[in-house]
């Protein structure tokens, strides 16, 4: 996720722009979630749209699981 922290981190790092790069690659929408994107999710399953959703895992990854058997 695109937090403060993560942009620290990536700062730290000898070549922040080409380090974030990297890791944006990872990702098949090859961008980092906005913590916006993760808010509006955990909104809607507070709200009576997700009224029949209990018990489920509900995975925000941008589609990194989508894909774990990727060979580089």
């Amino acid at each position: 996720m695109d937090t403060e922290l993560n942009q620290q981190y990536f700062g730290s790092q000898p070549d922040p722009v080409a380090f974030r790069a990297r890791v944006e690659r990872e990702y098949p929408s090859r961008r980092l979630a906005q913590p916006e994107e993760i808010a509006r999710l955990a909104v809607m399953l507070a709200t009576d749209d997700a009224s029949f959703v209990n018990g489920s895992h509900v995975l925000a990854d941008g589609g990194v699981m989508a894909r774990p058997f990727d060979l580089y």
